[in-house]
């Protein structure tokens, strides 16, 4: 009986520490503060909490394939702060950006072809506090946020916007760009 015990503890332990592993929980944050943009931004907005934007993105990424819209960078602008509102009452942006130099924004700023319900914003070239990641995002908040607010307190910075998250895959390697405009 010991051993079966032995055996499931270690089994559920491995299984930790594999998914540990597998999500980021032991990756390292990298913060800087760096210019960055301009871009532009193609998206829908969602209202509700914040870890249910995937079907909104993933409405955003399939009218990109529909329509050959590159969209090799997909984000998340969180526009509320959770402390301060309701759950489901928390507004974002979700979709695709790019460069404001990109042949398809071009295009796109002169046809604006789009479904009803997207939008199309551009974001300045601007000082962000810069945070990447390489694990999962639904981490991001316990890992990377409070990094980067300590940057912004030490460099005494003063937050000018609602974060993006922008997320890609790189050489199979999921990573997300977290930028927090500043003054």
């Amino acid at each position: 009986m010991r051993l079966v015990v032995l055996g499931l503890i270690l089994f559920v332990l491995g299984g930790a520490v594999f998914l540990s592993v597998r999500n980021g929980v032991f990756m390292p944050v990298r913060v800087n503060i760096e210019e960055r943009g301009p871009f532009l931004l193609v998206y829908k907005t969602h209202v509700g909490p914040y870890h249910k934007i995937m079907p909104t993105l993933e409405t955003v990424e399939k009218w990109a394939r529909e329509t050959g819209f590159h969209c090799e960078r997909t984000f998340g602008e969180f526009i509320d702060d959770p402390n301060l509102v309701e759950v489901e009452r928390l507004h974002s942006n979700v979709g695709c950006l790019q460069d404001l130099s990109g042949p398809d924004v071009q295009n796109l700023l002169a046809n604006r072809n789009l479904p009803e319900d997207f939008k199309v914003k551009e974001i300045p070239a601007q000082r962000f506090v810069v945070a990447t990641f390489e694990g999962s995002p639904a981490l991001g908040p316990y890992k990377v946020y409070g990094k980067a607010h300590d940057v912004m307190i030490r460099q005494r910075l003063e937050p000018n916007g609602p974060v993006i998250e922008i997320y890609q895959t790189v050489d199979n390697i999921f990573r997300t760009l977290y930028l927090f405009p500043v003054k």
